[in-house]
C-alpha cells in the first residue's frame, strides 16, 4: 500500500523529484506535483527527464505556456524525448493545429512504435483535421485498436480509446470497450462516466451510475456537471416542448406526439431523477443560483398555456391572452441563464476539459436554429398583419399575440447560443466566464416580459376605420369635424292597395247536364 508523500526533501538526484511528483499527482495534488518538478529543474537544470515531465505536468495542469517552454527545453537537451514530443503535440492539438502536431507525433511513432499513447495521439490528430471524422474514420479506428492491443490490461487506455471513437464508432463498439475497461478496473472514473452514456438508455439509469461515481469521489467534476446538466436540460425541455406546441396546433397528429413527449419528459424529470439521484438533488439544483427557482415556477406555469388561454377565452378576458406565453418566455430565459451560470461555475478552472465541454454544449445549442427560424417567420407575419390590418378591434389582439409567439420561439435558443459562444471563448482564453451577465440579462428579460404582459392586458386596442365603431375618447389633437345640419327625414305614408276582387269563371258541365 502506497503512503502519501511527506514534506521531507527529495533525494539528491532527478529520480527523487520524479518519484515525489508522481506520488503527489496520484493523490490528486497536481499543482504541488508541478511545484516539485520546478524545484527539481532548479536543482538539476540539465536533466531532460525532469524538464520533459515538467512540461507534461504543466500541460495537464492547464498551464500551456509553461508546458511548451519546459518541453522545448527538454528537446534542446534530448531531441528524442518521447514525452516532450507528445507534450508539444498535445499543445498544438489543443490550439486546433493538427498539421503542426503531426511532426511530433510521427517522431514519437518512429521512436516508440509500441507506445499506446503515440497511436492515441495519432488518432487525435487525424480527427482534428477538417472533416477528419469522415475522411479519416478507418485510420482513426486502426490507431485506437492498435493502442488497445498494445496495452490490453490498462483501463486508462480503454477509456481513452472509447473517448477517441466517440462519434465514429457505433454504440455497441463503444459499449464493448467500456465493458472491457471496467472488467479491469470497476472503479475507473472515466470509464464509469462513459458507461453512464453508452450503457444506459434513460436519464434515471445514467443518474444511478453518476451518483455512484460521486459517492466514490465527491470532487469528481465531470460527474457532477453531467448530473446538473441533465436536470437543467430536462427542465428547459418542458418549456421547449410547450413552445413547439404553439406551432404543432396546425397539425393535430403532431400535437398528440408532443403531448406524449411532454408526459415522458415530466416523468423522467420529476420521478426518475428523484429516485436515482441523491436525496434532495433536484431541489438543490433548482436552487443554485437562488433566483433560478422563479424561472422553474414560471416554466411550469407557462407550459400550461393551452389550459390557461382556454380559461381566459371562456371568461372573455382577451387582453390577458398573451400572459401565459410571456410567463413561459420569462421562465425559459431564467432557466437558460441559471443553467449557464451553474455550468460556468463548474467549468471555471477545468482547463482543457472546460473547452471540450463548452464545444459540446455549443454544438447542442445550434439545434435551436430551427426555433429561431420559426420565430423569425412569426415575427414577419406579425409585422405584415400590423401593416395591413392595423390595430382594429377585430385584429388588434391577433398580431401582438403572434409577436409574443415569435419571442417565445426565438429568444431562448438565441440567448443560449449567445451564452455558450461566450463560454467557449472564455474556455479557450482561460478566463473565468462569470455568472453576473447571464443573471442580469435573464432578470431584465423577465421584467420586460412581465411589463409587456401588463401593458397588453391593460391597454385596449385602438379601433380601426374598418371596424365602424366610433372612438369613445377622441384625441384632442384630432381636428373636430363640422356638424352639417340636415333636414329631418320625411315620415313615410302608408300606401293603400285597391281591393282586387276576382270571381272564378264558371266551369261547364263536361257531361252536358
Amino acid at each position: 500500500m502506497s503512503r502519501e508523500p511527506s514534506g521531507a526533501s527529495a533525494d539528491e538526484d532527478p529520480n527523487g523529484y520524479l518519484r515525489r511528483a508522481a506520488a503527489l499527482w496520484d493523490f490528486g495534488r497536481a499543482e504541488e506535483a508541478a511545484a516539485e518538478l520546478r524545484r527539481g529543474v532548479a536543482a538539476f537544470p540539465d536533466s531532460a527527464a525532469l524538464w520533459s515531465e515538467l512540461g507534461w505536468t504543466e500541460y495537464r495542469c492547464s498551464h500551456p505556456e509553461e508546458g511548451r517552454s519546459a518541453a522545448e527545453r527538454a528537446l534542446a537537451l534530448h531531441p528524442d524525448g518521447v514525452r516532450a514530443h507528445l507534450t508539444l503535440a498535445a499543445l498544438e492539438l489543443r490550439d486546433e493545429q493538427p498539421r503542426l502536431a503531426r511532426p511530433h507525433i510521427d517522431r514519437t511513432l518512429a521512436l516508440a512504435p509500441e507506445m499506446p499513447a503515440a497511436h492515441l495521439f495519432s488518432a487525435w490528430a487525424l480527427r482534428a483535421e477538417p472533416r477528419g471524422d469522415v475522411s479519416h474514420r478507418e485510420p482513426v479506428r486502426a490507431h485506437v485498436h492498435r493502442a488497445v492491443a498494445l496495452a490490453p490490461h490498462d483501463a486508462g487506455v480503454y477509456a481513452a480509446a472509447a473517448q477517441m471513437l466517440g462519434g465514429i464508432a457505433d454504440k455497441g463498439e463503444l459499449s464493448h470497450l467500456v465493458a472491457q475497461g471496467l472488467a479491469i478496473d470497476p472503479e475507473h472514473e472515466d470509464l464509469l462516466l462513459l458507461a453512464s452514456d453508452v450503457h444506459t438508455r434513460t436519464d434515471a439509469q445514467a443518474m444511478r451510475v453518476l451518483s455512484g461515481v460521486l459517492a466514490q469521489n465527491p470532487q469528481q467534476r465531470e460527474a457532477a456537471f453531467a448530473m446538473t446538466s441533465a436536470v437543467w436540460e430536462r427542465t428547459r425541455l418542458v418549456a421547449a416542448l410547450a413552445a413547439w406546441l404553439l406551432v404543432a396546433i396546425a397539425v393535430p397528429p403532431a400535437v398528440f406526439a408532443l403531448l406524449g413527449a411532454i408526459c415522458v419528459n415530466l416523468f423522467q424529470l420529476l420521478v426518475g431523477t428523484t429516485r436515482s439521484a441523491p436525496r434532495g438533488f433536484l431541489r438543490q439544483t433548482w436552487s443554485r443560483p437562488p433566483w433560478a427557482r422563479a424561472g422553474v415556477v414560471l416554466v411550469f406555469v407557462g407550459a400550461a398555456w393551452p389550459v390557461l388561454m382556454g380559461a381566459l377565452l371562456a371568461s372573455g378576458a382577451l387582453g390577458l391572452l398573451p400572459v401565459p406565453l410571456l410567463a413561459l418566455l420569462a421562465g425559459e430565459l431564467i432557466v437558460v441563464a441559471a443553467a449557464e451560470t451553474d455550468a460556468a461555475r463548474t467549468l471555471d478552472g477545468a482547463g482543457d476539459a472546460a473547452r471540450q465541454f463548452a464545444e459540446h454544449r455549443l454544438r447542442a445549442a445550434r439545434r435551436g436554429w430551427w426555433r429561431i427560424g420559426l420565430g423569425a417567420g412569426c415575427a414577419l407575419l406579425a409585422a405584415v398583419f400590423a401593416a395591413l390590418l392595423g390595430a382594429g378591434d377585430a385584429t388588434g389582439r391577433f398580431w401582438p399575440l403572434l409577436g409574443v409567439i415569435a419571442l417565445v420561439l426565438a429568444a431562448p435558443p438565441a440567448f443560449a447560443l449567445l451564452l455558450r459562444r461566450r463560454q467557449l471563448g472564455a474556455a479557450v482564453s482561460g478566463e473565468a466566464t462569470g455568472a453576473r451577465a447571464p443573471m442580469r440579462f435573464a432578470i431584465a428579460s423577465a421584467a420586460v416580459s412581465v411589463a409587456l404582459a401588463v401593458v397588453m392586458a391593460c391597454v385596449p386596442p385602438a379601433p380601426s376605420e374598418r371596424s365602424g365603431i366610433p372612438d369613445p375618447d377622441p384625441s384632442p389633437t384630432r381636428p373636430e369635424q363640422p356638424i352639417i345640419p340636415t333636414a329631418p327625414a320625411p315620415t313615410p305614408t302608408p300606401i293603400e292597395l285597391p281591393d282586387l276582387q276576382w270571381d272564378p269563371p264558371e266551369i261547364p258541365d263536361l257531361d252536358g247536364q
